[in-house]
């Protein structure tokens, strides 16, 4: 919970500096509020986001995820109508979407909010599940990516003030973020954590250069009324494409580590591993064994006990004898491969769509 308490004061420091120093002219007119636009959203993106997640348990064309799919494409439907009637006073007013550089640049937001979202959440998972690390240990081996994404984000941005131009970095921009992703399809359960910095950066400077660069087009492609709500126009649908992006990917994840460990554990080399260290007394009195060894042995009347073993509480893998854990590290981290892959298929095709965004 202090992951949200925190935020509290930091809020209330913002919310003061606000009141102090920001001071804009006010000015009076009529609006009409966008009720049914700002429902249909909910209406349409929830269903969607609710069997992104739950869709491996219920099942991708079972009666509840059908009727899910249904209401959101209906939802998305009656919101572009809806729009259109509202017409400037939208949410998202549909004339935004006759700029080809606006709609173009929504699209890209979408794909690399999926890629960078659902792809970075599990970095995260492999370096305190497999490597060892611990959360606070994990945050601060992210920093690679963090680095790579102020360099590009710094010196992109004095580019573009300095010749007004952003053409190049759409196109290098999702190159390095393809480019990050297809890196990280080649990790391994025993790569080092160099390996893995390496791609970390390359997804940083990818980033870098999409942030504010995709927001700068939207901005540009419109005219000055329209600003605010192309930005947050743009904002709204890579956050979506985030949200899809890590529940979506995140059930290919975990739909997959079943497959993997029963993969794993028919290694003849893992089971010769296993047995050893199981008839090695030090191991089983070493208590720090015990979890692992109780779950492998429920593991030979219960397979379903190994598959779940990672869908949640992995502590028995910490401080483990290494034979014992490793098919359970192999198995995650064959699963993770397969999240990156689609990643990287995602930001490939926003690099290809990316030649096609009229720049300036």
């Amino acid at each position: 919970r202090w992951v949200f308490l925190i935020n509290l004061p930091i809020g209330l420091l913002a919310l003061a500096f606000v009141l102090k120093y920001l001071h804009l002219p006010r000015q009076h007119h009529a609006v009409r509020i966008d009720w049914w636009g700002a429902a249909l959203v909910i209406g349409t993106t929830t269903p969607l986001l609710l069997v992104a997640e739950q869709g491996r348990e219920w099942g991708w064309l079972s009666p509840v995820s059908l009727a899910c799919y249904g209401i959101g494409i209906a939802g998305a439907v009656a919101f572009v109508f809806v729009e259109r009637w509202m017409g400037d006073d939208a949410l998202i007013p549909m004339k935004l979407f006759k700029s080809q550089t606006f709609s173009m640049a929504t699209i890209l937001g979408v794909f690399v909010g999926f890629g960078m979202f659902g792809g970075l959440m599990t970095i995260p998972l492999f370096l305190q599940l497999v490597l060892g690390a611990t959360p606070t240990e994990s945050g601060f081996m992210m920093l690679p990516m963090i680095l790579g994404l102020m360099i590009a984000s710094i010196v992109s941005g004095q580019i573009m003030a300095r010749t007004g131009s952003y053409a190049a970095f759409p196109r290098t921009g999702t190159f390095l973020l393809a480019g990050g992703f297809l890196w990280l399809t080649f990790i391994t359960y025993d790569k080092p954590y160099w390996f893995i910095m390496v791609g970390m950066f390359a997804i940083g400077l990818g980033l870098g250069q999409l942030m504010q660069t995709l927001t700068v087009a939207s901005q540009n492609s419109v005219s000055s009324r329209d600003m605010g709500v192309a930005t947050s126009s743009s904002t709204f649908f890579r956050s979506m494409g985030g949200t899809a992006g890590t529940a979506i990917l995140f059930s290919v994840l975990f739909s997959r580590i079943p497959e993997t460990l029963k993969a794993a554990f028919s290694n003849p080399t893992a089971v010769d591993n296993i047995t050893a260290a199981l008839q090695d007394p030090t191991v089983v009195a070493d208590p720090k064994n015990t979890a692992i060894i109780d779950l492998l042995q429920n593991g030979q009347d219960n397979p379903s006990a190994i598959a779940d073993s990672l869908n949640g509480n992995t502590a028995f893998l910490t401080g483990a004898d290494p034979r014992l854990a490793e098919p359970f590290l192999v198995g995650f981290s064959d699963a993770t491969v397969s999240v990156y892959w689609i990643a990287f298929i995602v930001t490939a095709a926003a690099f290809v769509l990316s030649w096609f965004m009229r720049t300036q």
